[in-house]
């Protein structure tokens, strides 16, 4: 949830020892399709959480989807996303 914010407000980078549990394993991920994005997060916080983060605000630090998304994901320019 963390980096479910304004790219303005977001924290720095987690630890090694947490990038080691988030961040895909495979390179391809983070700058792969949105939709790619979206099933690695989902995989990575259980199918329930995915699915209640559908309904909850976006850029507000409640939305764990969008906060991984932003974390994992490289799509800098259009969607302020990090990169592991």
């Amino acid at each position: 949830k963390a980096y479910d914010t304004d790219v303005d407000d977001e924290p720095d980078c987690q630890p090694q020892y947490i990038d080691d549990v988030i961040c895909p394993k495979e390179g391809d991920i983070p700058c792969s399709t949105i939709p790619k994005l979206e099933n690695y997060c989902a995989e990575l916080l259980g199918k329930d959480i995915a699915d209640q983060m559908k309904g909850v605000e976006k850029e507000r630090g409640m939305n764990a989807m969008e906060g991984c998304m932003k974390y994992v994901g490289y799509h800098v320019v259009d969607k302020d996303h990090l990169a592991c």
